[in-house]
Parts: C-alpha cells; sequence; structure tokens
C-alpha cells in the first residue's frame, strides 16, 4: 500500500499526532529504502519535511517532561545511516551530460562506482523517460513540429542537463536535512539527556560523519564550476540556450554551496554541543574538526553560549572580534566570476556573525550585539573583494535588531507583573538603541545602491535619453527585452555583445552599429547599454505594465519615460530602505501583543515622514503630465507614503492570535483588528491588476504561516530558541546602552 510519498507522509503525520515516535521513525526507515522505488519527495510530501518534524516534535515532548529522548535520537541516527545507502554522501556531478548526447542508462551508470546505486538509478531514469514522453516528427527531420523554433540536439542535451541537475538536487537534499538535523540536536541538551558515555561516543561518531561531508560538498563545487558557457551566435534560439545553460549551472552551484555551508555549520555546532554537553574534552572535540583554528576559537565561544557562561564569552569575545576583522565578509557572485569556495568561506562569516547576533542579546550582551553589528560593516569597508562584490550586511543587521528589539521588549515585560509595556522609559531606551544602530545602517546605506539608475548625475541622464531616443528605435524591440535574452547578453558582456552584431549580417539594420565610433564612441555605447539592459532587469515587473499598459512601449526610442518612471520610485525606495530599523521595531511590537507602544510608534513614523511623501507625489503628478503616461505600480509604490507596511504588519500580527482565538471560543478582537485592515487596503487602488496586491500575498503567507506552525513546527525558530531569553532590569539595560555608547 505504501506506493508513494504521499502514503508514506499520511501515516506518519496520523501517528505523531499520537506521540508514537517509535511506528513513525520505523516508517520513516522503511520510507528511506525504499527510496529508489517510491521516491522521498512528491508535491507537499516530503521525507526531508517529516524527518525534522519528527525530531521537532520529539524536542517538544522532551522540553515538556514527557518523554526521554537520548534512546530515540541515537536510533534515528542510527537508522538513517544504515538505511540511506547512496544518500549517505554527496553525489558526483556527471560532466558528459555538459558536453555530449550520452546513452541514457550510460550516463546514470557513471555517476558512482557502487553497483547498487547504480541499478536503482537506472530504474528511475527509465521511468522519468515514460513519464515525459515527446512527440517524435514522422518525417525525422530532427524537428518536433513545425512550431518548435529550437535545435533539437541542444534541446536533448539541455532534458540531460535538467534530469543531471534534479538528480543532484534531490540527492544534497538529503545531506543538507542531516546537517540541520544535527544542528538541532546538537545545540538541544534535552535531545542528549543520556548515559554519559554513550552520548559522547555518538556525538563523536556523528562530528566525524559530518565532517566526512565537506571534502565531496569541495569536490562538486569544483565539478560544476568547472563547465563552461559558450555562446556561438546571436540567434535568439541560441541566447535562449545559453541564458538556460547558464541558469541551471549557476543555480546547481548555489545549491551546492548552500549545502556546503549547511554541513560546515553542522560540523561547527555538533563540536560545540560535545563540548557544552557531553563528558568530551575541549581538545577531542576539536581534534575532529577540520576547520582553522580562528573557526575553532568560533565554536568554543558558542559552547559558551550554551553553557549560558557570559564570563567565558566575554572571555573570548576579543579573539572574535580580531579574528573577523582580518578576514572578508563580501564576495563575488558566481554569476560575476567569483570563486565558489571563496563564496562558501565568506557566507560562514556570515552566518557565525548572524548566529552570535540571534543568541547574545537572550544571554543579555546586548552591548556586544551592537559592536558586533557595527563590525560587521567595518570589515566589509576594510575588505574589497573587487567589482561586482554582494554586501549582506542588510541581512545581518536586521538579523542583529530583531533579536536585540525582542530582548528588549522581553526584558519590559518582566518589569511589571501583567506582562504589559506601560512604561515610557522603555520607548526612550528602544529610540536610543534605534539611533544608536541607525547610525551603521546609515553609514552602509549611503555606499549601497539600490538600483542601477539611483543617482545619476543629470548630465549622465541627458546623455542616456539621447542614446535612446538616437539609436532605441531599431534596437530596442520587445523581443530584444526579453528576459532571458537581456541575461545572455548581461553574462556574456556587453562589449562582447555588441561587437558580435556590429560583425553579423544585420548590422545594416541598426543605426548604431553604423555610427559607432563616429556618432558615438564605443566605450560610451557600451556603458549606455549596460545601464539600460541592467535597469530593464532589476525591474521587469514595471517593464511588463509599461509594456501591456502604454503606447510608447510600441516605439524603442521612447524607453527612457519608463526608467523616468523607475528613477522617482528608487527615490522612494531610498527613504523607506532608511526606516528599516523603525519598520522591524514596530513588527516586533505588534507581534508581541503592545499594540498601545506600536500605536504611538505608527503616528511618530507618519509625522517624521509625512513631507517627504507629499514630495515624491508631487513629482509623480509632474511626471505623469511630462511624459502622458501612468504607470500603476509605481502609483501605487509611491501611494504607500512609508506607512503602508505598517499596516500590513499590524494586520499579520493579529492573525496567529485571531486563529487562537477562534480555537478557544474566545471573542474575537484580533479577528476585528484583520477586518479593519482589510476593509482599509480594499479601498486602496493596488498595482496594475496583473497581481495580487501585495496586502493580500502577506495576509496569505501569514495565513498559511501559522496554519502550518499547528502541524510542523518551525526548524529555525526552534534552533534560535534553543538559547532562551535572560530578561534584565532597568539598570542592567542602561549599563548595556553605556557600554554601547561608549564603544561606538
Amino acid at each position: 500500500m505504501f506506493d508513494s510519498p504521499q502514503a508514506y507522509a499520511l501515516v506518519v503525520e496520523a501517528l505523531l499526532e499520537r506521540d508514537d515516535f517509535v511506528a513513525s521513525m520505523g516508517l520513516l526507515m522503511h520510507w528511506l529504502s525504499q527510496a529508489d522505488r517510491v521516491g522521498l519527495q512528491r508535491d507537499e510530501y516530503s521525507f526531508f519535511t517529516w524527518v525534522e518534524q519528527w525530531l521537532l516534535q520529539l524536542r517538544e515532548s522532551a522540553l515538556a517532561g514527557k518523554i526521554e529522548a537520548w534512546p530515540h535520537v541515537r536510533r534515528l541516527f542510527d537508522y538513517l545511516e544504515a538505511n540511506a545507502e547512496s544518500y549517505w554522501r554527496p553525489p558526483r556531478f556527471d560532466q558528459s551530460v555538459w558536453t555530449g548526447r550520452p546513452e541514457p542508462v550510460e550516463s546514470t551508470a557513471s555517476q558512482d562506482s557502487d553497483e547498487e546505486e547504480t541499478w536503482d538509478e537506472e530504474e528511475e531514469l527509465f521511468r522519468a523517460a515514460y513519464e515525459d514522453v515527446v512527440y517524435k516528427d514522422s518525417t525525422d527531420d530532427g524537428v518536433d513540429s513545425s512550431l518548435h523554433d529550437s535545435d533539437p540536439e541542444g534541446s536533448a542535451d539541455l532534458t540531460g542537463l535538467v534530469k543531471e541537475t534534479e538528480r543532484i538536487e534531490h540527492r544534497l537534499m538529503f545531506t543538507n536535512t542531516m546537517a540541520r538535523l544535527w544542528k538541532l540536536a546538537a545545540v538541544t541538551p534535552e535531545l542528549l539527556d543520556g548515559p554519559e558515555e554513550e552520548v559522547a561516543e555518538a556525538v563523536r561518531h556523528w562530528v566525524q560523519e559530518a565532517a566526512a561531508n565537506l571534502e565531496p560538498l569541495r569536490d562538486l563545487i569544483d565539478d560544476i564550476h568547472s563547465l563552461e558557457v559558450s555562446l556561438d551566435n546571436l540567434d535568439p534560439v541560441s541566447l535562449l540556450e545559453y541564458d538556460r545553460r547558464n541558469m541551471l549551472r549557476n543555480s546547481l552551484l548555489d545549491t551546492v554551496i548552500t549545502v556546503a555551508i549547511e554541513a560546515s555549520e553542522a560540523v561547527q555546532f555538533l563540536a560545540a554541543g560535545a563540548i557544552a554537553f557531553t563528558s568530551i574534552p575541549p581538545a577531542d572535540a576539536l581534534s575532529e574538526v577540520p576547520l582553522a583554528a580562528d573557526d575553532q576559537e568560533t565554536i568554543k565561544l558558542f559552547a559558551s553560549l550554551l553553557e549560558r557562561d557570559i564570563r567565558a564569552v566575554r572571555r573570548r569575545w576579543p579573539r572574535l572580534v580580531e579574528s573577523l576583522e582580518t578576514r572578508p565578509l563580501l564576495y563575488v557572485p558566481v554569476a560575476r566570476g567569483g570563486n565558489p569556495h571563496d563564496i562558501v568561506q565568506a557566507k560562514m562569516r556570515q552566518r557565525t556573525i548572524e548566529n552570535l547576533l540571534a543568541w547574545m542579546p537572550r544571554v543579555g550582551l546586548l552591548a556586544e550585539t551592537c559592536q558586533l553589528i557595527e563590525l560587521a560593516r567595518v570589515t566589509e569597508r576594510a575588505h574589497p573583494v573587487g567589482p561586482g562584490a554582494v554586501t549582506e550586511f542588510d541581512e545581518v543587521f536586521r538579523h542583529g535588531y530583531r533579536a536585540l528589539v525582542e530582548a528588549l521588549v522581553c526584558s519590559a515585560e518582566s518589569w511589571s507583573e501583567e506582562g504589559h509595556i506601560h512604561d515610557e522609559q522603555f520607548i526612550l531606551l528602544l529610540e536610543q538603541f534605534t539611533e544608536l544602530l541607525l547610525r551603521s545602517w546609515l553609514a552602509h546605506s549611503r555606499t549601497l545602491r539600490l538600483s542601477v539608475l539611483e543617482r545619476l548625475p543629470q548630465h549622465y541622464w541627458n546623455r542616456l535619453v539621447w542614446f535612446i531616443q538616437r539609436y532605441g528605435g531599431d534596437l530596442f524591440t520587445q523581443q530584444f527585452l526579453n528576459i532571458r535574452n537581456l541575461r545572455a547578453i548581461l553574462h556574456q558582456g556587453v562589449s562582447e555583445w555588441l561587437d558580435q552584431l556590429c560583425a553579423s549580417d544585420d548590422a545594416e539594420h541598426y543605426r548604431l552599429c553604423q555610427e559607432l565610433d563616429v556618432e558615438i564612441a564605443h566605450l560610451d555605447a557600451v556603458d549606455y547599454l549596460e545601464t539600460i539592459l541592467e535597469a530593464v532587469v532589476e525591474n521587469y515587473a514595471e517593464y511588463c505594465d509599461y509594456n501591456q499598459l502604454t503606447t510608447q512601449s510600441d516605439r524603442g526610442e521612447m524607453l527612457y519615460t519608463l526608467l523616468d518612471f523607475i528613477r522617482l520610485r528608487t527615490e522612494y525606495d531610498r527613504i523607506l530602505w532608511k526606516l528599516t530599523p523603525v519598520i522591524l521595531a514596530h513588527e516586533i511590537l505588534v507581534r508581541r501583543g503592545h499594540e498601545d507602544v506600536a500605536s504611538m510608534w505608527r503616528q511618530a513614523t507618519k509625522q517624521r515622514t509625512q513631507r517627504q511623501a507629499r514630495n515624491l507625489l508631487r513629482k509623480l503628478a509632474i511626471l505623469q503630465q511630462t511624459h502622458a503616461m501612468r504607470m500603476p505600480s509605481v502609483m501605487d509604490r509611491l501611494g504607500e507614503r512609508f506607512v503602508r507596511s505598517l499596516s500590513v504588519d499590524r494586520m499579520r500580527a493579529a492573525v496567529k492570535p485571531a486563529i487562537e482565538e477562534r480555537v478557544r471560543g474566545e471573542e474575537p478582537k484580533s479577528f476585528q483588528i484583520v477586518r479593519e485592515e482589510v476593509d482599509h487596503f480594499m479601498k486602496l487602488r493596488s498595482g496594475a491588476g496583473w497581481e495580487l496586491p501585495g496586502w493580500l500575498v502577506a495576509l496569505e503567507e501569514e495565513v498559511l504561516e501559522v496554519t502550518r506552525e499547528h502541524v510542523r513546527p518551525q526548524f529555525d525558530s526552534a534552533f534560535r530558541n534553543s538559547v532562551g531569553y535572560q530578561p534584565l532590569t532597568r539598570a542592567a539595560v542602561r549599563r548595556q546602552l553605556t557600554r554601547a555608547l561608549q564603544s561606538a
């Protein structure tokens, strides 16, 4: 009867509803052993989801004191290793699917030396072949139909490449899931509460197995990174295939990088958990870790946080700061030629910072949190890695600021017996911490470009408009502005593409080719083209509105009108970007149920931004009159007046309490908040009507997320909550603020 992932998932869910961890684990292991026959995932029914759910639910029962968790945890990891077979280690990439058209069996059989895995994968390949049958023209002219406008040989190669990509990603999902399971077990002492020697032996083995995945992942990264994407000519089919190959390669490489980071984190936290919760000596735990000395110091710091040893954290803090100051946090993405191993290292440092920022405020280290946020910003500026580098400071800042405000709110709730915040001193403290961290955020914002069109000098903009008006008529057609075409040109390089265009037989049809190096220099033409193409790619949703709703879109020489609207919207986005800390603080206040304080916060924000909102709407009216066109998506964005997102947060925060009130049969107070906000949004215009309004999408996401929580607890929040809050007194918070101000 168990012939599909759905069959397994439904029974596992039913067993877990009865807290039957033995039978559900047995069924999960049977599912894993039948992976090649039934598959591990189809639609929403996923082995990976339910094995995580199993451990999460066991953790909840252990925290509630309902069950002795260690025997189940030990069996889970033993059985996973015993039944995973070829899934236990990361796969290798079959290079032949990239360069030729191998026979299906040979392509699959070459993946691994293990005979049993080969047989299973051959079966899977034949099944897949019958599921995706393609019509073959009886004329045998190499074209599937008169309407199919692509090279069949290239399509066959892409089909094999897509299948190989799916195989690799599916196998990596298991590696990623194992890393997540190990991480959660490592930081939860209730899951490691068993016989001392047995726990130490098991954890030591987990560290070894997790570390053994690192080298195969590095090899897989090298395999994929070595693949070359070339473009032979400029016809639409070649550009399309070039873009697809490039996207497949980069997407798969990004997936492997993500899994490599997760696997490295698993090693890191297993070693930290071994130090904090087992009898393994720190030196022995670290000897199993194939990481640098600085990374081992980080592991010791995490172990101290898990033990809630504040003195040890502060003792090790200077070494961590010194280590981070000397190592880059920026990276050049793969799509721009970055080294994937450098990306893994940089993202691991960023992940380390984010984990520290999530845990340090919980144990009362508010000053150190502020210091670490500023350290991340300064380190990025001190270690540039070249053009095209990506900063993730915005995410680092959000993690740190959110954790800081949550810790402040938690402390303030302890200042009254009712748990409500009625203290004006809290508002003052929150504003002071926000102002302190706003310095880092604004300093970062000044170095960040939100759009290629942002802050263009007026003389450059005038020349760009001239370029579009003179050369855009025959160049910027709707076919040319296809997103895949634009991505392919940008990835290949605009200069190379322009040279090929001018050397092609169609060059005489383009005014730009006729006047290149006569009316306009080659370098200037490349510069203007890069700006235009990047602007359209960055704002392709707005281009679609422009293309569907305006008559100007039929004339390539009028493309500058779209860019002019995008410039104005970017000006709005810049102001909204600066308000990020204010918006995050409001979101936390409403989600913690402090509506009175949140209302004061909303009013203050509205008063501070209303003049800027009016000025931007005035510019929009002038722009609409000048170009004789309207851009509903831009109008809607500016119509938010910087405060609509606060209303969306208020609505989303009321969803979970509304559902809980309904379940308990109480008066639906929270639901009234949802209705008020929905009624307000329904009266507002929203975009061009091609897509659902943003507020409605947000409401849907919140409902799905909340309802999933009752069935499937959030894994990441469980990991973050492994370190509980330690509320601070008012005096302690003031001392922390003073220290933070002194070190700023």
